[in-house]
């Protein structure tokens, strides 16, 4: 009689450990996804806005040398305007802004509808765990180079949306915060 009861409770025991493991995955897989999303999203943006920035000074610079090449002014500012526009041509075709904003925008677009997804589930299965893991890490392979500092403002702020304990967040200082988007930060533990 003891020993059915020990069973007993060590069955419902391993079911309820089960349950709690299955209800961690889900957390996270909808956790990194959110986190994903929305890092994919802030770096379009960036570099969204860093098109537009020079466009912005490349339309400055072509009229101030069409300016300065039909006014009086020295050849000197015609041939330096017509420098600084070949050396920003040079940027923009080098890193291929666009095609970068394409990228990440069709990464977000996936995390995204992988999100919503998850979240009109009905049933969250640990078969449709696996699945939807696979599906996240399929995402997750197509990323380009990763800038941890932006991973982690990405974090806090998911962290902060969802409510979360301030012992979630991490730490950053001015300069990671100010570069996140320019440099990897390939060495540096959070």
């Amino acid at each position: 009689m003891v020993t059915r009861q020990k069973k007993s409770t060590i069955s419902s025991n391993s079911s309820a450990s089960k349950k709690v493991a299955l209800e961690r995955g889900w957390w996270k897989i909808e956790f990194d996804a959110d986190r994903l999303q929305l890092y994919n999203k802030t770096r379009y943006n960036f570099f969204i806005r860093l098109r537009k920035f020079i466009s912005f000074v490349s339309l400055l610079f072509s009229s101030s040398t069409i300016y300065s090449f039909f006014s009086d002014s020295s050849q000197y500012f015609v041939a330096v305007f017509g420098i600084v526009m070949v050396a920003i041509f040079i940027f923009d075709i080098v890193f291929d802004l666009s095609e970068r904003a394409a990228k990440h925008y069709d990464l977000y677009k996936r995390s995204h509808a992988l999100l919503v997804k998850i979240e009109l589930l009905e049933s969250k299965d640990s078969k449709l765990l696996n699945k939807y893991k696979k599906d996240f890490k399929s995402i997750e392979v197509e990323e380009p180079q990763i800038y941890r500092a932006l991973g982690v403002c990405c974090h806090n702020q998911v962290v902060e949306s969802r409510g979360l304990d301030e012992k979630y967040r991490y730490k950053m200082t001015i300069a990671q915060k100010l570069f996140m988007n320019v440099y990897s930060y390939p060495h540096l533990k959070f």
